[in-house]
């Protein structure tokens, strides 16, 4: 009986170690947070930081800022903010989805 060399193994099947791939890919993101002025908007605070490429659960990653209302927004009596985001680390496929603005913030 002839036979093919190797078609008579069973084939082999490696070992998965660690998380999934796309679990462990990271990129650095900044985001600039501006607020509303009379003549446009004007930085008010950046953060950096490592966000995985698939966040767990979903599509968001959560960037905390505090900001401390001053008197020309209290004399304006609102302000609108602006998250502008910057993939830092690798080219982003889709930059112009990367800014978003609030709905106007009413300060009493």
């Amino acid at each position: 009986m002839n036979r093919v060399r190797g078609l008579d193994r069973q084939p082999r099947h490696r070992p998965v170690h660690g998380p999934h791939p796309l679990e462990e890919r990271r990129r650095l993101h900044r985001v600039d947070l501006l607020k509303s002025t009379p003549g446009g908007f004007e930085q008010v605070g950046t953060l950096a930081q490592s966000v995985p490429v698939r966040p767990p659960g979903g599509t968001a990653t959560k960037f905390a800022f505090s900001y401390t209302v001053t008197q020309t927004d209290q004399s304006i009596g609102k302000v609108t903010f602006k998250a502008a985001a910057t993939l830092l680390d690798h080219r982003d496929a889709l930059p112009g989805d990367n800014e978003l603005n609030s709905p106007p913030v009413k300060i009493t």
